[in-house]
């Protein structure tokens, strides 16, 4: 995963992600097993675009993008 990534709707980093993985990975493991896993909601962002108009661009939360 590129070092400089952008966050998540969640607001967790690249770094506090890997920090926390553990911690991370066996609640989703667990959600995903009891049949209890959502995904999380995607932040959106926009992008400009040289018509002057923007393009809109989902952003997942760094553990969704692994």
């Amino acid at each position: 995963m590129p070092r400089k990534t952008a966050i998540g709707i969640d607001k967790l980093t690249r770094d506090q992600t890997i920090k926390h993985f553990n911690w991370l990975i066996n609640k989703e493991l667990t959600d995903i097993h009891e049949m209890k896993y959502e995904a999380k909601p995607v932040r959106r962002a926009f992008i400009p675009k040289t018509d002057g108009g923007e393009r809109p661009l989902g952003v997942p939360c760094v553990m969704d993008r692994s």
